[in-house]
């Protein structure tokens, strides 16, 4: 194995044990299973802000409150988290200015506040 081969395993090594320990410590673990999906939908919120005003079981709790007949976490992707009034209309990226909403709906909702 020459110089070049040894420099590009050294790196792969690296990147493959930061990826693993960003796993292992991350809150938010990968999954395809029911909690997988009301954690990508905390993740989606938490992480697009860094201002996001909210815990993870308060987000959770204020969600399934407003689900619409047919909404499961199961299913999230058919649905997706409003901001009830944008933030760019001066809205906070906080739980309680979330609601769910069917994909179409909010995406023909746009900015506005219904």
């Amino acid at each position: 194995m020459g110089k070049k081969e040894n420099i590009q395993n050294y790196y792969k090594k690296k990147y493959f044990e930061k990826k693993a320990q960003e796993r292992e410590t991350s809150l938010f673990k990968p999954s395809n299973s029911y909690i997988g999906n009301w954690e990508k939908a905390f993740h989606n919120c938490h992480t697009r802000k860094s201002n996001f005003k909210g815990l993870i079981d308060e987000f959770k709790q204020r969600i399934e409150s407003l689900f619409q007949e047919g909404m499961t976490w199961e299913n999230y992707g058919e649905w997706e988290i409003d901001h009830i009034y944008p933030l760019n209309k001066g809205g906070e990226h906080s739980v309680t200015n979330l609601q769910p909403l069917w994909r179409h709906d909010n995406r023909s909702k746009k900015d506005k506040i219904l």
